[in-house]
């Protein structure tokens, strides 16, 4: 199978390393063991036990965000299709797969700062991009289009003028962007005003 035109990875924000998290829990068991032994030298050594939960929550804390960050999604376009691949989400982990060709992007409404973007294809949606800032890092809106671009190009071999818009949802000058990149790196051709057509030699073999 050829290597993927594109593929991103998204993750939450990663917490507190190894050395981070064994540092904070020294320091919370530090101030807890001195303040217990005020207590403890004062007779009130009950108090010592409630101290030692203190320390106890904290560590479950960092195990919940270790595990919480282990979350991912997979988005891979290549010639077979997009495909979505959820991993570390309990029952909603799974792989979906959308025709490039169909599928229109979106943005889930009502819009936030924080609002996942939205694949919708023949009655189906899916919410992707859960990790914005991890989003806006690793792919930036020009690599982005030229992406959406090939993809599309790939499948159909020739597009005409605002077809790539209309079937994707993005506007024409964005979609312009797009397949000008692809004419730029000598995967497409301009055949005409909003025209483009794939060169033969990135043609999918049969």
């Amino acid at each position: 199978m050829a290597a993927p035109s594109f593929q991103a990875v998204l993750y939450p924000n990663p917490p507190l390393g190894r050395w981070g998290q064994t540092i904070l829990i020294l320091a919370v068991a530090l101030v807890s063991g001195v303040v217990g032994v005020g207590f403890a030298l004062a007779g009130a050594w009950p108090v010592t036990g409630f101290l030692g939960l203190d320390v106890v929550l904290v560590w479950l804390a960092l195990r919940a965000c270790a595990r919480s960050a282990r979350r991912a999604e997979v988005i891979t376009l290549d010639e077979t299709g997009l495909r979505v691949r959820r991993l570390g989400f309990g029952r909603s982990s799974g792989e979906w797969r959308f025709e490039p060709y169909w599928v229109r992007v979106g943005v889930e409404e009502p819009r936030r700062p924080d609002s996942p973007l939205v694949l919708r294809s023949h009655g189906r949606s899916l919410a992707i991009g859960r990790f914005p800032d991890a989003l806006r890092r690793r792919v930036s809106r020009p690599v982005a289009l030229r992406e959406i671009a090939r993809c599309f190009l790939t499948n159909a071999g020739m597009t005409v003028r605002g077809e790539l818009a209309r079937v994707t949802g993005l506007s024409r000058a964005d979609a312009g962007l797009g397949n000008r990149a692809l004419v730029a790196e000598g995967v497409a051709a301009l055949e005409g005003p909003g025209a483009y057509r794939l060169e033969g030699a990135f043609r999918p073999q049969a």
